[in-house]
Protein backbone atom coordinates (compact mmCIF):
# COMPACT_ATOMS: atom_id res chain seq x y z
CA UNK A 1 0.00 0.00 0.00
CA UNK A 2 0.83 3.74 -0.01
CA UNK A 3 3.51 4.73 2.78
CA UNK A 4 1.39 8.30 2.97
CA UNK A 5 3.05 11.20 4.61
CA UNK A 6 5.79 8.92 5.99
CA UNK A 7 8.63 10.75 7.43
CA UNK A 8 11.25 8.44 7.63
CA UNK A 9 12.97 5.86 5.12
CA UNK A 10 12.61 2.19 5.11
CA UNK A 11 13.09 -1.05 3.59
CA UNK A 12 9.63 -2.75 2.92
CA UNK A 13 10.19 -6.71 2.81
CA UNK A 14 7.03 -8.81 1.52
CA UNK A 15 6.76 -11.97 2.76
CA UNK A 16 4.61 -15.34 1.68
CA UNK A 17 2.77 -17.44 4.87
CA UNK A 18 5.78 -19.97 3.81
CA UNK A 19 8.28 -17.31 5.25
CA UNK A 20 9.98 -16.35 1.47
CA UNK A 21 10.67 -12.97 0.93
CA UNK A 22 8.54 -11.80 -2.14
CA UNK A 23 9.90 -8.61 -2.71
CA UNK A 24 11.60 -5.93 -1.15
CA UNK A 25 11.28 -1.97 -1.84
CA UNK A 26 13.92 0.61 -0.55
CA UNK A 27 11.20 3.77 0.25
CA UNK A 28 12.43 6.94 0.83
CA UNK A 29 9.85 9.48 2.07
CA UNK A 30 10.23 11.37 -0.90
CA UNK A 31 8.48 8.16 -3.20
CA UNK A 32 5.18 9.35 -4.11
CA UNK A 33 4.63 6.06 -5.01
CA UNK A 34 2.64 2.63 -4.27
CA UNK A 35 4.83 -0.76 -2.64
CA UNK A 36 3.21 -3.70 -3.49
CA UNK A 37 4.39 -7.37 -3.66
CA UNK A 38 2.69 -11.01 -3.19
CA UNK A 39 2.61 -11.49 0.63
CA UNK A 40 1.00 -12.45 3.78
CA UNK A 41 3.23 -10.56 5.90
CA UNK A 42 5.01 -7.19 5.34
CA UNK A 43 8.28 -6.01 7.64
CA UNK A 44 9.25 -2.72 7.85
CA UNK A 45 13.00 -2.02 9.00
CA UNK A 46 15.45 1.04 8.32
CA UNK A 47 16.27 1.96 5.14
CA UNK A 48 19.18 -0.58 3.45
CA UNK A 49 18.95 -3.13 6.37
CA UNK A 50 18.44 -5.80 4.26
CA UNK A 51 21.21 -4.22 1.59
CA UNK A 52 23.59 -4.16 4.72
CA UNK A 53 22.70 -7.81 5.88
CA UNK A 54 22.14 -9.34 2.69
CA UNK A 55 18.61 -10.21 3.10
CA UNK A 56 17.26 -10.83 -0.65
CA UNK A 57 14.04 -12.06 -2.44
CA UNK A 58 13.51 -15.49 -2.30
CA UNK A 59 15.45 -16.32 0.92
CA UNK A 60 13.65 -17.43 4.04
CA UNK A 61 12.08 -15.78 7.25
CA UNK A 62 11.11 -17.73 10.46
CA UNK A 63 7.70 -16.83 11.13
CA UNK A 64 6.40 -17.46 14.97
CA UNK A 65 3.55 -19.17 15.02
CA UNK A 66 1.99 -16.65 17.81
CA UNK A 67 1.88 -14.63 14.42
CA UNK A 68 0.37 -17.41 11.64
Amino acid sequence: DVMRKMAFPIDIVFIYASGEITNIHHADPSDDQTFRGPAQYVLEVPLHYTTDNDISVGEQVGIPDEYR
